[in-house]
């Protein structure tokens, strides 16, 4: 999240031009919202099982949602068995066998299913761990002649109407404006929206709907009185509630240095051994090697010399 808003803001920004950045990366989110909410909503899927409730689920889920359900689906239809029936307080039990491809036994599991209050449980507790019922629900379901998923077992996180419309409302963060208003532009600009979801895809309508909509534009311009605000210093002015000045007497103060302060930062001990070792050196005359020494601090001259000095000692 913080990598999405450092495109849009910087460090140094001031807190307006933050919040003016900020806007322009929601406004970014929602569009790609909108985009992906029309594909889905004008997709066309093959269904792939004869039973009602894919044709349900091609209509409420997204479309990565209503591939898993299909799928689901048709592992139900053609994978899957029910063996054993057992009834007791008005639940039914169901015994489902799970195949392979290859038509060979795969497992079993238990399914319990209430009819009248359309309450349905299985044992591979797929609905528990990802919010989808199983296939082994689906072969049920089917045998039971139902013909849409049960309200109880699609969550709304997964269906095409999640955001609630509510929550797309357009906000004017630098204006006031009554409620009246505010419902007016939200309703204005849903029905374009909705308009330009409906002909975007017909090049004919599409170019009719824009021509139409240039000469509703040249109409309102000719007719509006209300000054339009269209760049940042006239946002900033609303947003602060103060004019800029004419003739401008304060000025940005020049950076002052408190006592002790220099233009040297200090160097730790680690930052200057690798400043050490990065410096190039000089060929010691006393071992011949490029070593950080000079003939005078030599490890090895000094070595030959105590020898030296130790033998003299010795033979005296």
């Amino acid at each position: 999240m913080n990598s999405f808003f450092n495109s849009y803001s910087q460090g140094e920004n001031f807190l307006v031009n933050f919040m003016m950045n900020y806007d322009n990366a929601i406004q970014k989110q929602r569009n790609s919202q909108r985009e992906l909410d029309h594909k889905t909503k004008q997709a066309h899927y093959g269904m792939k099982s004869p039973s009602d409730i894919e044709q349900q689920a091609a209509k409420i889920y997204t479309s990565a949602l209503f591939f898993d359900i299909q799928k689901e689906l048709y592992k139900g239809v053609w994978f899957c068995e029910d063996k054993e029936s057992t009834e007791g307080d008005g639940m039914e039990y169901y015994t489902v066998i799970q195949k392979n491809k290859r038509r060979e036994f795969k497992a079993t599991f238990q399914v319990e299913i209430r009819a009248a209050e359309k309450k349905i449980k299985c044992s591979c507790g797929l609905f528990t761990q990802c919010g989808i019922l199983c296939r082994h629900a689906f072969k049920i379901l089917i045998k039971k002649y139902f013909k849409e998923i049960p309200s109880e077992y699609i969550l709304r996180r997964w269906t095409k109407d999640v955001i609630y419309s509510n929550h797309k409302l357009i906000r004017d963060r630098f204006d006031e404006r009554d409620a009246e208003v505010t419902k007016l532009v939200n309703e204005a600009f849903f029905t374009f929206q909705s308009c330009l979801d409906i002909v975007r895809d017909d090049k004919e309508k599409l170019a009719c709907f824009v021509q139409k909509t240039k000469h509703m534009l040249n109409d309102v311009k000719s007719d509006s009185t209300s000054e339009v605000t269209t760049n940042n210093a006239d946002l900033v002015e609303k947003l602060l509630g103060v004019a800029v000045p004419e003739e401008i007497v304060v000025q940005v103060p020049d950076v002052q240095f408190n006592k002790g302060c220099g233009k040297k930062r200090l160097v730790g001990e680690y930052e200057k051994s690798i400043l050490k070792a990065q410096k190039k050196t000089r060929i010691c005359s006393g071992c011949g090697k490029r070593e950080p020494h000079n003939l005078r601090t030599c490890p090895t001259r000094i070595a030959n010399q105590k020898k030296e000095t130790t033998g003299s000692v010795l033979n005296d």
